[in-house]
């Protein structure tokens, strides 16, 4: 497995990027990036078949290097992670064909309040179709730290120590990086798709 660490904080870009991975058949890929106190991470691979594509277990070396971190965080029942009584990470998956692709958030110093906004949509005739999130208390990594009198790392420090850790678990010796070639296929996927008025907005 390869290990990947995002420089940009571009959501098209970063999405164009998970695509762009999921498109080669031959490599197994943990695709990490982040933006405004928020870490991301995405594992890539093959179905395995010790593993079922519907289970959390991807969750597993996530809930591991949390826990050496000493944040006892639990797997929840949608394939989410709660620390304590609060949503601290949320998760989706896309199958295709013998190709797996999770995704999931790490909530350590966003904003809350501009998080909950976003998800709180207008209650507009175009949302009727639309399937409605479940809602769930949430809570910043960080705020759980300073509330347990603990001193909370920096964002980039807690975002590096993480990322060393998962790749200690993994077995994981070095970054790899985006050459010049990927980057510019990968923008070809974001002006075509990602980028474009018609895929973030219903118009």
């Amino acid at each position: 497995m390869k290990i990947l660490f995002s420089t940009s904080t571009s959501p098209s870009f970063n999405l164009a990027t998970e695509e762009y991975l999921f498109s080669d058949k031959s490599e197994e890929y943990l695709f990490l990036y982040h933006d405004q106190g928020n870490l991301n991470f995405c594992f890539i691979h093959n179905k395995r078949s010790e593993q079922s594509s519907l289970s959390a277990g991807f969750l597993k070396p996530v809930i591991n290097v949390l826990h050496s971190m000493n944040i006892p965080v639990e797997a929840g029942k949608r394939k989410d992670l709660w620390l304590e009584n609060f949503k601290i990470s949320g998760t989706a998956s896309h199958i295709s064909g013998n190709r797996e692709l999770h995704h999931g958030t790490l909530l350590y110093s966003s904003d809350i309040h501009a998080l909950q906004k976003t998800l709180t949509p207008d209650k507009t005739e175009v949302l009727k179709k639309a399937i409605r999130s479940v809602f769930s208390p949430v809570k910043n990594i960080f705020t759980y730290l300073t509330e347990n009198n603990r001193i909370p790392a920096s964002e980039a420090d807690f975002f590096h120590e993480f990322a060393l850790k998962l790749a200690e678990y993994l077995n994981i010796t070095e970054l790899s990086e985006l050459s010049d070639e990927n980057i510019r296929e990968i923008e070809i996927i974001r002006q075509n798709r990602y980028s474009r008025i018609e895929w973030n907005f219903k118009i």
